[in-house]
Formats: C-alpha cells, sequence, structure tokens
C-alpha cells in the first residue's frame, strides 16, 4: 500500500495541520466558540475531520480504522497547537541513539 509511506504520511498530517489551523482562526470568534478553549477546539475539529475522512473513504468502519483516525487526530492536532519543531523534538526523544564511529563499519 503506497500510500502508507513516510512521505505520504508527513504531507497528510501537515495538509491535516493546516487546514485544522485555519478552520479554526476562521471559526474561533463565532458565538459559542469563544467561549471554549482553543485547543479543546482544533482536538474536536481534528476528531471531526478524521472521522469525515474515514467516512468519504467508503470502507466499511473497523475498530482498527477508529484507533488510526483517533491516532491520525491527535497527532495532527498536536502539531496544528505546537507546531512542527515540537513534533520533531518529541519524536527524537524517542529513536535509539545513534551509534557512531568506525565500528559500525566492520568487513566480514
Amino acid at each position: 500500500m503506497e500510500f502508507l509511506g513516510e512521505e505520504n504520511l508527513l504531507v497528510a498530517l501537515g495538509s491535516a495541520a493546516f487546514l485544522l489551523s485555519a478552520l479554526t482562526q476562521l471559526t474561533k470568534k463565532i458565538g459559542v466558540l469563544q467561549r471554549i478553549p482553543t485547543d479543546l477546539q482544533v482536538l474536536v475539529l481534528a476528531l471531526l475531520l478524521g472521522l469525515g475522512l474515514l467516512a468519504r473513504a467508503g470502507l466499511p468502519p473497523h475498530w482498527q480504522d477508529l484507533v488510526a483516525c483517533l491516532v491520525f487526530a491527535l497527532l495532527a492536532a498536536f502539531i496544528a497547537i505546537y507546531g512542527w519543531q515540537t513534533f520533531f523534538a518529541l519524536w527524537q526523544r524517542f529513536l535509539p541513539p545513534q551509534a557512531g564511529g568506525a565500528a559500525e563499519a566492520e568487513d566480514d
């Protein structure tokens, strides 16, 4: 499944984060939405966007799809709220440390 490549996933996350930011900016000054915290509005919009994309795909919903939708929505909301730099800093905290030097270049 080529769609699940890393590049396409980052493009989808970036597009969703941009769309969330734009929708939040457009709707934040509307009546009731002024009273709720912006982060909560972004999270709800992210969940609605994810469920809308899942419904638009036309696939029968399975529990795995709903979990993937939730994870995607949370990641997109995190990027929309805190930005890419914070996301990558958090991502790199969980990567294994890189072993360096000539030890890796051993010949067999």
